[in-house]
């Protein structure tokens, strides 16, 4: 498995490459910049209860979301009145979580994160997590023994794979760095105006990746010097050992891994399957809707329930790798071949799971309705690459 990273006129692609095809896609303008993972001084401008937002002024002039119910723990700057209850004019910390997307604006949270290769702080979330990839009891045990020490009741930990198996005095250290650093931030903050940036965060090329697809990268490879520079940063933040391949040959990367008929492509409606089955991929403002057709499958009219199981199985494989590929998010509705079985309906809705539990962004199989539709939620967190792709134009 590849990363591969090159600039496609004024904008930088980046892309999770294995086995020939691209599994994720990132397109970024050179005039536009994420602000996921930044924090800052915020002014809280309006409070809407019956709706449960906060409106926070993060930047002059923009305004993100923010959940009232996830101020449980805020970091208040300036405070007004004595009681904790959020008031309008109330300045406090804000992490970004997600850009703003189309008309919906940035998603903000109160809860901060301070990350390593090994732990991850939460300011504002005071309990402790075991990465899922920790298997064994007693180190999962040894491991929240430990970060119980520096536990508080406004902070708490994530213990990533990587904690597993390391010694107690480098996990000691590994919990005091990111503490030192938060303190240093909350320094910056009490002494900071409203809408300073007190961080900024990396190019977070790598953010999108889960930890296990980071980890067996074989290399990361780049045409550009100013996007080594920046992945350099990253890769050692995360305490990866990829290497970073700088390639200089004459044929560019697009050109070799074909990267403007893979985005042609992935704007399709029409995606053909191996069997000769097909999907229709239609993308609105409201949700996404993936039809399966049998297409070239089936000949006649005497196809059996097992021919329409296996399309299906087949049409699922490719529908979870588009969703990932295409990055849609919110409510996904998969219109698969009727079966009539309970078991192969079941074991339709269980292989679907398993294909969308590789996807690093959350997205949860939900059921399928009497008429056969599979409804799917996934998390938006970044534009669609369609969206993507629009705003290059």
């Amino acid at each position: 498995m590849k990363l591969i990273l090159t600039t496609i006129g004024n904008a930088a692609f980046c892309g999770l490459y294995r086995e020939g095809r691209f599994l994720q896609i990132d397109l970024k303008s050179s005039g536009h910049e994420s602000e996921v993972g930044n924090i800052y001084v915020g002014r809280i401008q309006n409070i809407v209860k019956n709706i449960g937002a906060v409106f926070v002024e993060y930047q002059k002039g923009k305004i993100g979301y923010l959940r009232l119910s996830e101020l449980k723990h805020p970091y208040y700057v300036q405070k007004k009145g004595s009681s904790d209850t959020p008031v309008i004019g109330d300045e406090l910390l804000v992490e970004i979580t997600r850009d703003a997307i189309k008309t919906k604006p940035p998603s903000l949270s109160s809860v901060l994160n301070f990350t390593s290769p090994n732990v991850v702080l939460r300011a504002g979330d005071p309990t402790i997590g075991i990465s899922s990839k920790i298997t064994s009891g007693e180190e999962k045990k040894r491991l929240k023994a430990i970060a119980r020490f520096y536990q508080t009741d406004q902070i708490g930990f994530i213990l990533r794979t990587a904690s597993a198996g390391m010694g107690e005095e480098d996990l000691k250290n590994a919990f005091e760095a990111q503490l030192q650093e938060f303190h240093h931030l909350l320094q910056l903050g009490t002494h900071a105006t409203a809408f300073t940036c007190l961080r900024r965060a990396s190019s977070q090329w790598l953010s999108a990746y889960r930890a296990d697809e980071l980890a067996s990268l074989e290399e990361i490879v780049t045409d550009s010097l100013i996007l080594k520079e920046e992945l350099e940063d990253e890769v050692h933040l995360q305490g990866l050992n990829a290497p970073i391949r700088l390639y200089e040959d004459e044929i560019s990367l697009a050109r070799i891994y074909q990267i403007d008929t893979v985005l042609d492509r992935a704007s399709f409606k029409r995606v053909w399957l191996s069997s000769g089955a097909y999907l229709v991929i239609e993308q609105t403002e409201a949700l996404s809707v993936i039809d399966v057709n049998t297409g070239k499958a089936i000949h006649g009219a005497g196809a059996s329930q097992e021919t329409f199981l296996k399309i299906n199985l087949e049409a699922a494989k490719e529908a979870a790798r588009q969703i990932r590929l295409r990055n849609l998010g919110g409510i996904i509705l998969v219109d698969f071949i009727d079966l009539s079985a309970e078991s192969a309906k079941k074991s339709l809705l269980k292989a679907l799971a398993g294909f969308v539990e590789e996807d690093p962004t959350p997205c949860q199989v939900v059921d399928m309705t009497k008429l056969q539709l599979v409804e799917l939620t996934r998390k938006t967190i970044r534009p669609s690459l369609k969206e993507q792709m629009e705003s290059l134009t």
